[in-house]
């Protein structure tokens, strides 16, 4: 993106390798979007066809949007110079905000749009599907029994500079590359004063994740995968980041968690790290009503499409770095060396999560300033014992109804 611009490009080989493009695909200023475009989403179908989405603004970049835009081209246009018509669609009204996300699932499309409450913060999911990328038919906002509460756009800290970005408008989707249809989200909400992380699927009713809120507190930056189950149900999987402690304090931390979620099985969790300082995430001045830290607008997993007996994920953060300095000897280190004894810097590293979990695997590299490592998932008990104890799955917070019979549900099972 630049200039409030959309560009699309393409590799030309399987390696990817090599790339060509970019070319622009939604240029402000152009019908149907009077503004500017932001926060694109890129998907792929089954056969080849590409479907770009993009929030369109009615002028400027401030929210809420005019509405979502998409565009499409077929698995030929897709591999050459794209067209430049038709114009892009556009879906929805001037209730959306940013942070949508389109999903291929096998040759059909979905798109889910955040709803915004009159403080811009999301009070919903607006979910639209398409057999085509073309003609989209509206399904309604994603219902639950219990009021969809505007979630926290960052940490309640004290000192307030030293609080931590939410993303709360973001939405977390995947499709099912295999099977026509299906798909997975995730979303924050509110929920006993906490940011909680909210799940929905095209075959599964809708549920959360929670943790001890004795040792834990907001959950936020949550990211979706799926590994394609045939005929039968796929494995989803759900990870996020969370507060390690009271954020009403200066010396929390922040963990990143897994979930995998077995067909006709309860989810099952593991900690994949510990005690991440947030202070070393990147400061901003737009992300707050003040500056704070922030780890991303958004998390992305990625899922292997394997019919093999184990199947993996592999899920990149942010990894803050601490290089002490010289006199870090006269520095205050009594609360630990991480949170105090250097300069900050990112890394950006990788945990590879396999399902179910056996034997061992050797350490992958990423390039260079990097790392990664293998962490294995079994069918026992949720979270094996690191750190804290946490809970499996709690009731479901509602129902979702899509143009179907709803029933009440608990859980994501």
């Amino acid at each position: 993106m630049n200039d409030r611009t959309v560009w699309y490009g393409h590799s030309s080989d399987s390696a990817g390798s090599s790339w060509l493009g970019p070319w622009p695909v939604f240029i402000p200023g152009s019908p149907p979007a009077a503004g500017q475009w932001d926060y694109p989403s890129i998907t792929v179908a089954a056969n080849g066809d590409v479907l770009i989405g993009a929030v369109a603004f009615g002028s400027g970049i401030a929210p809420p949007a005019a509405g979502y835009g998409y565009k499409k081209f077929t698995a030929s246009q897709a591999v050459g110079v794209p067209p430049t018509t038709p114009a892009p669609g556009l879906l929805g009204s001037t209730g959306y905000g940013p942070g949508g996300r389109i999903v291929a699932a096998g040759t059909q499309f979905h798109a889910f749009v955040p709803l915004l409450a009159g403080n811009n913060l999301p009070n919903g999911v607006d979910h639209w599907s398409s057999l085509d990328g073309l003609s989209w038919t509206p399904l309604g906002p994603i219902q639950t029994t219990t009021p969809f509460l505007t979630p926290r756009l960052n940490s309640v800290t004290s000192p307030t500079e030293e609080s931590t970005f939410f993303a709360p408008v973001q939405i977390a989707a995947a499709g099912d590359p295999q099977a026509n249809g299906r798909w997975v989200i995730a979303f924050q909400f509110l929920l006993n004063g906490y940011n909680t992380i909210g799940v929905c699927s095209e075959d599964r009713p809708c549920g959360y994740l929670t943790v001890d809120h004795a040792f834990f507190g907001d959950l936020f930056l949550p990211s979706v995968g799926i590994s394609p189950g045939g005929t039968g149900s796929p494995t989803y999987w759900v990870s996020y980041h969370v507060i390690r402690g009271s954020a009403a304090t200066s010396g929390y931390t922040v963990d990143l968690h897994s979930w995998v979620i077995p067909p006709l099985q309860q989810p099952i969790g593991k900690v994949l790290e510990e005690r991440l300082n947030p202070r070393g995430f990147t400061a901003k001045e737009n992300r707050c009503s003040q500056t704070c830290w922030a780890a991303g607008d958004f998390m992305t997993m990625g899922a292997l499409f394997s019919t093999a007996a184990s199947v993996n994920i592999s899920v990149p953060y942010f990894k803050p770095v601490w290089v002490a300095p010289a006199d870090s000897t006269a520095m205050d280190c009594d609360v630990e060396p991480l949170l105090k004894c250097g300069t900050e810097g990112n890394e950006i590293w990788q945990k590879f999560v396999r399902f179910p979990g056996s034997g061992s695997a050797p350490e992958s590299r990423l390039p260079p300033g990097t790392d990664s490592e293998w962490t294995f998932l079994s069918s026992g008990a949720p979270f094996p014992a690191v750190g804290p104890p946490h809970s499996q799955v709690a009731p479901a917070p509602g129902t979702r109804t899509q143009g179907r019979a709803s029933n009440s549900v608990r859980g994501v099972q």
